[in-house]
């Protein structure tokens, strides 16, 4: 299942569950399944995630959440069989919130959990959906790396402005300022 900006069709016999070798903005991708790439498949590493969520997804062999790629501001987490590739393609976090660390991997990460309102359970086919709203203990708000696009875009919600502190959130989803 997917949701979001910048959408491509899935490749689940190849790889990417839900997407294959394209760019994507403020997605959530949760519960798919491929032979490596369970949620997205970024082929030569030439494309790009920007605050997509990716949880549940899984596959038999490499990157149950993602292969390849660069991953802005991304949270990929609770994947299976592991998170990302590290072997066979290139993959590079920014400002993201994954498990476990990449060798190499850009300042900005953390390996802390990213504090969802409610995880959901199982995985690929077998998955239920949580609510991967962020908590305000979340070491994923005002954490991402801000860029051009966000200053006039909405969230995966269509609720709140992307950057509301600071920094934009990780993720598809801002946090509003508190009141």
């Amino acid at each position: 299942m997917w949701a979001g900006i910048g959408m491509a069709a899935p490749a689940p016999d190849v790889g990417g569950g839900a997407a294959y070798s394209c760019n994507l903005y403020n997605c959530l991708l949760i519960g798919n399944s491929a032979a490596f790439g369970g949620a997205v498949s970024q082929g030569n590493s030439s494309y790009f995630t920007y605050n997509c969520t990716m949880v549940g997804n899984s596959t038999p062999s490499w990157g149950g959440g993602v292969y390849g790629g660069y991953h802005y501001n991304a949270i990929v987490y609770s994947n299976s069989p592991n998170n990302s590739s590290t072997a066979g393609d290139s993959v590079y976090f920014t400002n993201s919130c994954t498990t476990p660390a990449v060798p190499g991997w850009a300042a900005g990460n953390t390996t802390n959990s990213p504090a969802f309102v409610n995880w959901g359970s199982g995985s690929g086919t077998n998955f239920v959906a949580g609510d991967y709203h962020l908590r305000n203990v979340s070491p994923c708000i005002n954490a991402g790396f801000n860029q051009a696009w966000m200053l006039t875009s909405r969230d995966y919600d269509g609720t709140n402005c992307r950057i509301v502190g600071a920094a934009v959130d990780m993720g598809p989803t801002s946090i509003p300022p508190a009141v």
